[in-house]
C-alpha cells in the first residue's frame, strides 16, 4: 500500500523541509567568526605561541620572536658568543657510546620458516 497524503494539507507543506536556522543566526555566526579572526591577528602574537610544546607548539628553548626586546637581547648574546675566543676553552669530552642505529641501517635477519 502506498502512503496516503492528507487532503487537508497542501502538498508543498509536506514535501519542503523546514530550515533549522534563521538568517539572524547566520549573521550572528558570521560576526562571531570575523571577530575571532580579527582577534587572532591583534597583539602581534601567534596562536602557536599559546599551544603547549607537547601538542605541537613552540619548544621551551625556541628563540624569541623578532621585534621584541627579548629578541634584541638574544641577538646581543649571540654576537658576544661569536666574538669570544674559543681557543682557550677546555676540550669537550668524547663519548664512547656508539651512534644509534636507524631501522633502515639495521641488518635484516634471515627469514624463519
Amino acid at each position: 500500500m502506498g502512503a496516503q497524503l492528507n487532503p487537508a494539507l497542501p502538498a508543498e507543506h509536506i514535501l519542503t523541509p523546514k530550515p533549522c536556522y534563521s538568517p539572524a543566526m547566520v549573521r550572528l555566526l558570521v560576526v562571531i567568526l570575523a571577530a575571532g579572526f580579527l582577534a587572532s591577528c591583534a597583539g602581534g602574537r601567534n596562536v602557536g605561541d599559546y599551544i603547549p610544546a607537547w601538542a605541537g607548539g613552540l619548544p621551551s628553548n625556541a628563540p624569541p620572536r623578532p621585534g621584541t626586546p627579548e629578541y634584541d637581547e638574544y641577538q646581543r648574546n649571540l654576537q658576544i658568543e661569536a666574538a669570544r675566543d674559543k681557543s682557550k676553552d677546555p676540550p669537550k669530552p668524547k663519548t664512547d657510546s656508539p651512534a644509534p642505529v636507524l631501522p633502515s641501517q639495521a641488518q635484516a635477519s634471515p627469514p624463519t620458516r
